[in-house]
């Protein structure tokens, strides 16, 4: 098999109301989708994603790297050669993540369809075959948070997640708000996305909290570089806290088994560029005792299912994953994904989400 044509699209994608979080409001989301096209007739498709915030990067350094940087390397390579390149490019250019990840993506969708087989296959053994989701509320105002909690709640959802914004007092009484619209299974995740700082500021935080036994973790309360103040939260509190910002690939996961006693962190493309990184590092994190939480950076349909094959091989998952295409005004990708409670793993050739010749 050998790649023939690739497309390249970078797509700026609104969010259907404003998301606040710790690093500001955002308006829009930063994407950029890849079609590839084989002399045997199959086509492949990836999306990444960019997160500002953690990379730098967006919408038209995605798309620059990918069509400008790696088209040239892959096209008229065999599928085995264009794997090939794309790791000695990741090995040259580390901080490529987006770019990188919709190339692989795609490439694995082909190699996949090439199989007649789901894409978790190419990953590792499916221990299930539908992921529990999370609900993923932004850093609104205590009452507007409640509300949306509680409609959330009365469509199915158990497990909610709401974000931090570095005003300890607003966060507290956010995350009581939360808590009070929680059915009695309920669980909460609180993303800081390091705002509390410091162990003494996050300890306050988590001091004003109502029922500490009912928050799954706590999401990188504090800065990248204080992992001893993670450690010390998790050890005086016993609530869990999970790294997200600071564990982008396996060496990550193993400097934190080493230097520091935490529960958990975060498997998500945008920080690492590769599903098979993210699979790998799920199976370190088993290893060492950890729970790996997989979660979509405000991917579309195709980026979001292609997490969900994922989390189907991830024998030591959270309690869901964050698909968060109900956030978007618009989701690319066809079948498009509807959010539930529940959604099952696609379990037709490849990917099991294609894009659009408008797209492109």
């Amino acid at each position: 098999m050998e790649i023939t044509h690739t497309d390249v699209a970078g797509v700026e994608v609104p969010f259907a109301d404003d998301f606040p979080v710790s690093y500001g409001i955002e308006h829009s989301t930063h994407h950029v989708f890849v079609r590839i096209a084989t002399d045997e007739g199959l086509t492949g498709y990836g999306e990444g994603t960019a997160l500002p915030w953690f990379t730098g990067d967006v919408t038209a350094g995605l798309e620059s790297v990918a069509d400008d940087w790696i088209r040239p390397l892959i096209e008229g390579r065999t599928l085995e050669g264009a794997f090939t390149e794309l790791t000695a490019f990741q090995d040259d250019f580390p901080g490529a993540y987006g770019a990188t990840a919709a190339v692989e993506m795609a490439l694995l969708d082909l190699q996949a369809k090439r199989l007649d087989a789901p894409l978790h296959r190419l990953l590792g053994a499916a221990v299930r075959d539908e992921i529990p989701v999370v609900s993923v509320l932004p850093a609104l105002g205590p009452e507007e948070t409640a509300d949306r909690a509680a409609a959330t709640v009365a469509d199915g959802y158990t497990r909610l997640k709401v974000k931090a914004d570095g005003d300890v007092d607003g966060d507290v009484a956010r995350i009581n708000a939360v808590l009070a619209e929680l059915p009695p299974d309920g669980t909460l995740r609180v993303d800081a996305n390091t705002s509390w700082g410091t162990y003494p500021t996050a300890a306050r935080a988590i001091d004003g909290i109502d029922d500490l036994e009912r928050i799954e973790y706590l999401e990188q309360p504090v800065g990248v570089d204080r992992v001893d103040h993670m450690e010390r939260l998790w050890a005086d509190f016993r609530v869990p806290v999970f790294a997200d910002e600071s564990v982008g690939e396996v060496r990550d996961v193993e400097r934190y088994a080493r230097d520091a006693s935490i529960p958990g962190f975060h498997l998500k493309l945008a920080k690492s560029g590769s599903l098979r990184e993210l699979a790998r590092m799920a199976t370190s994190a088993r290893q060492h005792g950890m729970t790996a939480s997989v979660v979509s950076a405000f991917g579309t349909s195709l980026e979001a299912s292609a997490n969900l094959h994922l989390a189907a091989v991830v024998t030591n998952l959270s309690a869901g994953v964050e698909i968060c295409t109900d956030l978007l005004a618009d989701v690319e990708g066809v079948p498009p994904m509807d959010q539930a409670p529940t959604i099952p793993v696609p379990d037709g050739p490849g990917v099991g989400v294609e894009l659009g010749d408008s797209l492109f």
